[in-house]
């Protein structure tokens, strides 16, 4: 272990970089039992609280590992976060997977593991008495479990005043005990081309254990759908001080090895790939995306994220997508509403938003609307400036306009080239409404380049040069007629700005949570 002072004098570092730049931010102390020798957890927490850092700070530890003493000095230390690992509440199931005592101890008796059990309810509302928010974990898919007894220890946790839990499945590691003894548990698992580990089979489906309320991944379920409906359409996707192309959307029903490997070398680290897929039924779903991962992982391609998008069919809506990804799979089988996406072909959802209706829909497209305005364009003109921003503080988050930077003031986003769209034939465009600017396996540098020819060519069909109009984007594919963009773009000032706006009231939610992903992920 690192010595107290040690510890103390890099959060004091922290903390001074906290004040230095004016972010403060919670400080995660990333020990897989903090507590795990209590009389040095009260030294060191003493001593924060001495040295007065003014941190906030969270830690994961045991319920068997604290006393009333220590929460109370972690309080003083600044920690406001505790979550305790449960793993399990069947007792032997914690005793097969070594929790408590080893699987192997001489002594069948069960006591011990029924002890610890308990403790994490008294260790839960200890830690809630001192005023901490309080979580726990569980790892389904243990050794010996059956899922019986993983609805158990769901039960278990719904039972308990927690503030949220963590739904972890088992992942077994080379080098411990369960991966020399994993056979026979009925656990499967294999070393990816990556040279890491992977469980694929556990002794029953996982997922057939529907997650309860105040489940941590509903969090992560809600981002990617954030995430996704944000890539899928804004032009501003990708789009940071960072050069290169952040985010590719596929439009393709199979991810070949020759996209993945172009995919490999094009996208910039830690990106985000969006695959679509047209209509499939629920067997198809499934080989489709298990499928399309392993090529995903086989080529190494450097993405963050990697979000496969459902076309669902429903005579309800428009257009229903319903999002998936690598660890929230159970939300798509027990709530698919957490990562359902509807998107309008219409401006109805924006029209009714503008008369304080909210409505379900996430996406809409506005450029007939603007052609032939109306009822947007009477109701701006009805109120004065003042009152309509006032009216729109005290609503909610609007519906987003698909493809927003063609109306929106500066420079087409597009232009940057940090965001792309690949179909199953391979062309490259820079969105939909585009020309190819090339196909998969060319460069970024010969992309940029055909893209600046198409740039300059629409620029000097329109007479750019000479146009007094700075608000125009000058987008190079704005999806409707040319000369009717620029009879919009001159005439329907106001309209165009209150898009402005639009466009970034709706992706605040997108930006804050990427902001708080970065924070909580450094």
């Amino acid at each position: 272990m690192h010595s107290i002072e040690r510890v103390v004098a890099e959060l004091e570092y922290i903390a001074a970089h906290q004040r230095r730049t004016g972010k403060h931010y919670l400080v995660t102390i990333h020990d897989d039992t903090f507590t795990l020798l209590p009389t040095r957890a009260k030294a060191l927490c003493e001593l924060i609280a001495g040295r007065n850092l003014g941190l906030t700070l969270t830690c994961i530890t045991r319920a068997d590992a604290i006393d009333e003493e220590l929460l109370r000095l972690m309080r003083g230390a600044g920690f406001i976060n505790l979550s305790f690992g449960l793993e399990s509440a069947v007792p032997s199931v914690l005793r097969a997977a070594g929790k408590v005592r080893p699987p192997d101890w001489p002594n069948p008796d069960l006591e011990p593991e029924r002890r610890f059990v308990e403790q994490v309810r008294t260790g839960v509302i200890a830690a809630k008495k001192h005023g901490f928010s309080v979580g726990v974990s569980i790892i389904l898919g243990l050794p010996s479990e059956t899922v019986e007894d993983g609805a158990a220890t769901l039960r278990f946790v719904k039972e308990l005043p927690v503030d949220y839990y963590m739904h972890n499945f088992l992942w077994v590691f080379p080098g411990t005990p369960l991966w020399e003894t994993r056979d026979r548990y009925g656990i499967r698992c294999e070393v990816n081309p990556l040279g890491l580990p992977a469980t694929t089979e556990h002794a029953y489906d996982l997922t057939r254990l529907r997650p309860w309320p105040k489940c941590s991944l509903k969090e992560e379920a809600q981002f990617i759908r954030l995430l996704t409906t944000d890539s899928l359409y804004a032009c501003e996707a990708g789009s940071t001080r960072e050069k290169g192309i952040g985010v590719v959307v596929v439009n393709a029903p199979e991810l070949s090895a020759q996209m993945a490997g172009w995919l490999s070398v094009i996208l910039k680290i830690g990106g985000v790939v969006i695959q679509t897929y047209p209509s499939l039924n629920r067997s198809e779903q499934d080989l489709k995306v298990d499928s399309d991962r392993r090529v995903f992982t086989e080529y190494l391609v450097p993405a963050r994220y990697y979000v496969q998008v459902l076309r669902k069919p429903d005579i309800a809506v428009e257009e229903r997508w319903l999002a998936t990804f690598r660890g929230v799979d159970l939300y798509r089988r027990h709530k698919p509403k957490v990562l359902s996406i509807l998107s309008s072909k219409g401006p109805s959802p924006l029209l009714y938003w503008v008369n304080g209706v909210t409505t379900p829909y996430a996406l809409c497209e506005v450029s007939e609307y603007l052609e032939q305005p109306d009822e947007l364009t009477h109701f701006l003109g009805r109120m004065r400036e003042c009152d309509i921003e006032v009216r729109l503080q005290r609503m909610p988050v609007p519906p987003g306009v698909k493809y927003p930077g063609r109306w929106q003031k500066g420079r087409a986003p597009c232009l940057q080239l940090r965001r792309m769209e690949v179909d199953a034939q391979g062309k490259v465009r820079s969105c939909r409404h585009g020309e190819p600017i090339g196909t998969v396996g060319d460069t970024r540098k010969d992309l940029m380049q055909r893209l600046a020819g198409f740039v300059h060519d629409a620029e000097k069909r329109r007479g750019c040069a000479e146009c007094p109009n700075t608000h125009c984007p000058r987008c190079p594919f704005p999806g409707i007629n040319e000369q009717t963009y620029c009879g919009i773009m001159t005439k329907q000032y106001r309209a165009l700005r209150f898009l402005d706006f639009i466009g970034l009231y709706s992706r605040l939610p997108i930006i804050l949570e990427s902001q708080s992903e970065r924070v909580g992920s450094g």
